[in-house]
């Protein structure tokens, strides 16, 4: 299993990205793990999306469903929330919420490695960042 962070999303998807040839790269050598996103890493993305693609309605929706059809939606719930403000404050609110949600799904689950552009994630204890 790996968990995608919005920064790797974005990249992958956007050919003139600084990073996209590398997290082509990471993708490929990943093609065959599992894929955790969080409803809120979609929601993210594609806000995102709709700022680069500057609101290219066909492409978000290709991009989209490419993403459901990908990767196994963890869906944010109370416990959720609540571990995640738990690691806010924890890293002295260094991490985002939605990041600390990120970490909060990761640790649930077991998931062991998270693709991320954010270097942010290299501060949590037993999380690999792929970039």
């Amino acid at each position: 299993m790996i968990y995608l962070d919005t920064s790797f999303i974005v990249s992958l998807f956007i050919n003139s990205e600084k990073n996209h040839k590398r997290v082509v790269d990471i993708w490929k050598r990943n093609i065959k793990q599992e894929k955790i996103i969080s409803n809120i890493i979609l929601s993210e993305t594609i806000t995102m999306l709709k700022i680069k693609l500057k609101g290219n309605t066909k492409a978000i929706i290709e991009i989209f469903e490419s993403i459901i059809d990908t990767c196994k939606i963890i869906y944010e719930n109370k416990d959720l929330t609540y571990k995640s403000f738990q690691t806010f404050v924890k890293y002295d609110s260094t991490l985002s919420l939605a990041d600390a949600l990120n970490v909060a799904i990761i640790k649930k689950f077991k998931i062991l490695k998270i693709a991320s552009l954010d270097k942010n994630f290299d501060k949590v204890d037993s999380i690999i960042r792929i970039s």
